[in-house]
Order: structure tokens, then sequence, then C-alpha cells
């Protein structure tokens, strides 16, 4: 500025709004003008009050807001800046650190000393097995990641209860974030029976106190209010804040927590108090308390920027725009919320709705169903077992009976699982009115049931003589039909022979012929890691509560597996197990598939007269085969062919390939005879057509039944004759010799 006539004034203020900031007493006439004329250069902050861009700022500034923050409150930054931030180190009871407070774990126990008494923090956290595990939730709301940045602050012996909420409430609707308390909502610890943990009584009365209505607080039970880093380890009390985005107060506490798009939660306090015990499953308290929070930072940007999904917000768009660009795929245009819908168009759209106006409150008078109609059909309880742990729905009928005592039947074929709802699918046998006070019963097909236990339980049977047989292996999956199941298992350097196949059908009949208790019960998944002998799958995530399948003689144990599928009560209710097929998908992955019940018996029966009838058409064809004619080894050929039709049936692993040799061989011998046959046959056809008085020959002999290699040389034929040239238009399916007659 090099006017003479304007003094150059520059403050750079890293507090002020607007460049008048500054000059804002003389404009009131509260101080003298520095200078007649002024230029200068000013750096705003705008992220509350009147002139507030914070909605429309990036991620930097949000994280600026929440740090200058907690500054304010004597905090001091603290980052790990190394491998800890994915992977943690030392400390296997988890794959990937999950939450901020992994870097922590050992001062909660007493292991390290703090860095600092009041600490805050930005994690970066990946949510994709364990305890907590994201992976299912991810791409069907809004809001779910399995990586995701977690802003925290921290008390280690330092604050507390009371001001760990004061300072969450006072951060979230203070400027510059500003946001309603009518739309903030509230939870506390109800506490637990189970483990002698009383109400949070003391965190209600915090947030009343703090100016929260009461008609914003929830008291909700472990799974939402207890927070616990992994199976073992530090854990305590928490207080969930969630915000209504919808800004319907009517049935926002009735969302809370309900898995909905409209309502979600932004910031858990966690007042870390106890730890778990694995050997003895107890909960104990700490020698001293602390805070662990953790706000979910793409949630809240989602919220400031005034969006109703994650993906909407600046931290995604320019990731999906380039996708968009290098792959070609259509532009993002759809926020979570739609692509969910569009999930569940159709039937399953419809029940999602009708769920929630339940929840609601709402009603409906009436709903027929016509004949033929396919319906789905909700019961506060079922006895139908739906898809789960490898083994398909049941099938069964609903008896219906409506206030006017008309009576309805439905056939169930298909159950699904919507918003933690068992969705019954079925044909109406004939037309019926469903009106409120409806009764219902349900009963399941007890021969498809049935058989799902038998084949389920064969296939925990099917897994331990697999590791009795190989030296190193695994399960990788299984499918579980009624009377039928197929393991995938991983081997390492082995296959499995035809003799390996037959010992493990072998010990799995030797255990249903001893007919073991099957036994099943409840327990923790806390508790796994300290039973012997037991089997899991690698990689598969278990759910807080387990079933354990036990298998057990006197002895030893043959199997033992957390599985949530049905079994029998005793391996002799299984009656018979018979291998049908091995199989390699991969390198290193094989499929074993078995029978149970009356169909594996079938199978044996089926194995037996498919034995019997080779074995006899083995000896028909070795006897007197010299004299053999033409017509008898068409015959055998046929009868041949049918039988390796057979070896398509249901069979047992061992017959299946031993048969299958003999019948090879067998056909083998057959067309080697026939080709003799057909050898002959054309060369007398030959002699007899090069008697013809024609210049040339052009002879098509068909013969499918023969393969080229059947036809004798020219030179037996003829040693006068040369071959021509034959078209390359003529079919394959022909043996062309082209060749000129004899000379006179």
């Amino acid at each position: 500025m090099n006017n003479p006539n304007i003094s150059s004034y520059v403050r750079l203020c890293s507090g002020n709004v607007l460049s008048m900031c500054q000059f804002k007493n003389v404009f009131l006439g509260l101080t003298p003008a520095p200078y007649p004329r002024v230029a200068n250069s000013q750096k705003c902050i705008r992220v509350g009050g009147k002139h507030n861009d914070l909605s429309f700022a990036g991620r930097d500034s949000y994280h600026h807001t929440f740090f200058e923050m907690l500054g304010n409150w004597s905090f001091n930054d603290y980052y790990k800046r190394d491998v800890i931030f994915h992977v943690p180190y030392g400390d296997d009871s988890i794959a990937f650190v999950n939450s901020g407070m992994c870097q922590f774990k050992n001062v909660f126990l007493g292991l390290t000393p703090a860095p600092y008494p009041r600490v805050a923090n930005s994690q970066k956290c990946v949510r994709v097995g364990g305890k907590h595990n994201d992976l299912s939730c991810a791409g069907r709301d809004s809001y779910h990641h399995t990586f995701f940045e977690m802003l925290g602050n921290w008390s280690f012996n330092d604050y507390y209860k009371r001001d760990a909420c004061r300072m969450a409430l006072e951060f979230l609707t203070k400027p510059p974030v500003s946001l309603p308390l009518d739309r903030l909502y509230f939870t506390y610890f109800g506490g637990s029976d189970q483990y002698g943990l009383p109400c949070d009584e003391e965190t209600l009365d915090i947030w009343l106190e703090l100016g929260v209505p009461r008609d914003h607080i929830k008291k909700e039970g472990m799974k939402c209010n207890f927070w616990e880093m992994g199976s073992t380890g530090p854990c305590g009390y928490s207080s969930e804040i969630h915000y209504d985005m919808k800004g319907e107060p009517s049935s926002a506490l009735a969302r809370v927590n309900a898995d909905r798009n409209d309502l979600i939660e932004i910031w858990n306090i966690v007042f870390i108090s106890h730890k778990r015990v694995m050997s003895a499953d107890t909960i104990v308290p700490l020698s001293k308390n602390y805070i662990d929070t953790g706000l979910g930072f793409e949630r809240l940007v989602t919220i400031l920027q005034n969006k109703t999904s994650t993906y909407d917000t600046d931290l995604f768009l320019p990731l999906l725009e380039t996708i968009e660009k290098v792959s070609g795929a259509k532009p993002y245009g759809l926020s979570t919320t739609k692509i969910k819908k569009l999930k569940f168009r159709g039937k399953k759209e419809v029940l999602e709705h009708a769920i929630r106006h339940a929840r609601s409150g709402a009603s409906i008078d009436s709903i027929q169903l016509e004949h033929n109609a396919w319906v789905g059909l909700i019961f506060d309880k079922t006895n139908l077992y739906a898809t789960a742990g490898g083994q398909i729905d049941d099938i069964g009928v609903a008896y219906l009976t409506n206030t006017t005592q008309e009576n309805g039947k439905v056939e169930i074929g298909e159950l699904a699982s919507l918003e933690g709802k068992i969705v019954h699918f079925g044909n109406v046998v004939s037309s019926f009115k469903v009106t409120p006070g409806l009764t219902s019963r349900v009963e399941v097909d007890a021969r498809m049931r049935l058989g799902c236990m038998r084949a389920h339980t064969t296939s925990h049977l099917l897994n331990a003589a697999l590791r009795r047989v190989l030296t190193c292996t695994y399960q990788k999956s299984c499918r579980v039909f009624s009377d039928e199941c197929a393991l995938d298992f991983s081997v390492y350097g082995e296959t499995l022979s035809v003799d390996s196949v037959a010992a493990v059908e072998k010990y799995i009949n030797d255990v249903i012929a001893d007919q073991v208790q099957v036994d099943r019960r409840h327990m923790r998944a806390s508790e796994l890691p300290s039973l012997t002998h037991l089997t899991v799958i690698p990689g598969e995530i278990y759910p807080d509560d387990v079933i354990l399948i036990d298998i057990s003689d006197k002895e030893n144990v043959i199997s033992r597996e957390p599985c949530c599928g049905t079994h029998v009560f005793n391996t002799g209710h299984i009656e018979s197990c018979t291998v049908i097929g091995y199989k390699s998908y991969n390198h290193g992955v094989r499929s074993i598939k078995c029978l149970t019940g009356e169909s594996s018996k079938a199978a044996v029966e089926n194995g037996k007269q498919l034995s019997a009838a080779v074995k006899q058409l083995a000896a028909t064809i070795n006897q007197n085969s010299e004299q053999t004619d033409e017509e008898t080894l068409n015959q055998q050929n046929h009868e041949i062919k049918t039988l390796r039709e057979l070896l398509e049936d249901d069979l047992p692993y061992a017959v299946h390939k031993q048969n299958d040799h003999l019948l090879a061989e067998l056909s083998k011998n057959v067309k080697l005879k026939l080709r003799q046959f057909a050898k002959v046959r054309i060369t007398e056809e030959l002699i007899e057509k090069c008697k013809e008085d024609t210049p040339y020959l052009v002879h098509y002999i068909r013969d499918d039944a023969v393969e080229i290699q059947a036809l004798p040389p020219l030179s037996q034929i003829s040693t006068s004759f040369q071959t021509s040239r034959v078209s390359p238009n003529i079919s394959k399916s022909s043996t062309i010799y082209a060749i000129p007659t004899c000379p006179e």
C-alpha cells in the first residue's frame, strides 16, 4: 500500500470474526481513531455467533474447535503417532485398535503411569471383528463405519462424572457448535443383577441438575450402557448423548438405541471404574476412577453440515468423486438412508414401514389376506429357526384365529431377519382377515427340523474326524440342510485319499453307535478361551452370549464348539452317516459332503445295488470275451453308459470311486473290441467300392462308435492307391477317403 494518505495499520488478531472488530469502540465513540485512514489485513474466525461458518467448514475447523475448547479446561493434547493407531502393540486381546482408550489400557490397569492428568486426543479406529464389530452395520445405515475417527477427552483419576457430563454438554450446546438442547437425548446405566451392579442414579441426577429435561433421559442395560474394550480388561458404566436428526420429540425417546438413521448416538461418556476378570467371568472395581469419552467425528460433521448421512459430508464426497472418476461408476447421489430403502424394495420395504409404524403406536383395524397371497407375518415369539450358522430356514404352518373366530392358515416357506424381528413369509391357504387381538399357533415341519438337527450335529463330528485324520486343518464354512451337510476346510500339504475318507466316515459312525450325549449350554464368549479341546472358526465373530455344543463321553471330548444351530440330544439319533462327495475348490481348500438318517441309509443301499450290477456286468463281459459278437458288445456298451449315469446318484464316496474305475476299464475293453469289428467292416466296404467302374471314389464312412484310429492304413487296402486332397468343409464327424479307382 504505497498511498501516502493511508497509514498502514495491521493487527493480526486470531480472536476476531470481522476485520472491523478491532475498531468497534471507535465506531461507538468510545476510543479515538488511530489514524484518519487505515488499511489492514485481518485473519478472521467464524465458528459461532451471528457470523458462524462452522457448518460450512471442513474437518480441520472441527478439530480446532474441539481441542481449543478442551484447552480452556487445562487439557493437554496427546497423540500416539505410530502403528498403535491401527494395530495394538503388545495386546493380543484385540486384533485392531477399536477405540481411543486402547493406548491407555495399561494406565487403567495401573501398570503404567498416566502421561498427563487430563488428555485430549483423536483416534482412528478399526471395527471389523471382536466385541466391537461394525462390519455387518456398515452400508446398512447412514452412520456406521468400519474405519472412523473418534475424538476423546480423558481423566486419569482427576475429574469424574459431573465434570465429564458438564464438559460434553457445554461443548455441544454452546458456541461455536451450538446444538439445541431439545434435540439431545441422554442415557444412563440401569444396573445388572447378574454382576451385582447397581443402577447409576448419580448420572441421572447430574443430567437433571445440568438442565436436561427428565423426558430426554432413558435408562438402558448392559448392552448399551456398560462399555468394555474387549472380553477382558477395563470397563465401566457409560452415558450416551444422542441427537434427533428428525426433530420429533413425541417419538424421540422411543427411537433412542433403536438403530434409526434419524436419531443417532454422537458421544459416549464412559466411567472406567471396573475390570472384567476372564477366569471367573466377574466384574470387579478398579483402585482408581477414570473418564473415557468418545465423540464420533464423522457423526458430528454430519450434524454441523446439515446432512442426513455421513457419506454426504466433505469427509467422504472427495473419495466418492475420485472413485467415480477412476472407475467410471455412476455418480454418487443417494444418501445411505435412501440406499437402505432400495434394498428393501418390495415385500421387505412394506414390512419395514409396518414395523416402524407399530413402534410409534400406529394401529390398523384389519388386513385382508387373500388366497395364495405371499405374505409376511411377525409374531411376538416363534419356534421356527431362521438361517444362521450355515443352517437353512425351518418351514412350517401358522394357524391364525381372529376376534370373530375366523380361522386362517399360512404355509411358511421362508424366514428373514428384519430390524431385530423374524419375518415369516408364506402362502395364504384360504382368505382371512387379520384383526387386533389375533391369536396364532405356529407348527414347525418336524421332519425337516429333525433332518437339520441330525445334519448339524454330524457337521461337528465331521470337523472332529478331519482333525484326527489330517495333520493340520481348520473349518472355513459349513452348510446344513435336512439330512445333508457340507463342510469346507483348509489343508496344508495333504489330501484325503479314498481310505482317509473311509476312516472319517467310520469314526463318525462309531460315535453314532456309541450313542454319546450331546450337551447344550449357554455361556459368555469371554469364558471360551478357558475351555480345553475347544474348536472355533478362525475369523468368526461370536456374540457376548453363546451356546456351547459339547459332545463328550466319559473318557474324552469328541467335539466342543460354540454354535447357534439345532442339534440332536444323542448321537444315536443321527442313525447313520455317509460321505457322498469330496472335491477341491481352489488351492488349499476342500469340501466334503455327508448324508444322515434315512438319506444316508438309502445312499448305502444304492451303493450296494450298483456294485452288484457292475460286478455282474463285468463277469458277463469277461466270460467268453473272444466269441462275443458285435451286437452283444453294443448292448454291453449301452449297459455301461446306463450304470455310469447311476454314478450321479447319492452313493458312498468309496463306492463311487471304485465303480467309476471299474466301469471305465469295462468301457475301454468293450470299445476296443467294437473297433476291431469296425476295422474289418470298413476294410471290406472300401475294397468293394474299389471294384466299381468310376475314375474317382469319394465315399463317406460314418460310424459314431468308432474313432479314426480304428481305420486301417490305406496301404493295407491297396498299395497302388494314393490319397487325394479332401475338402475342409466336410463334417468332422465323417471319415473320408477320396481315392482313384484301380486302372483297368
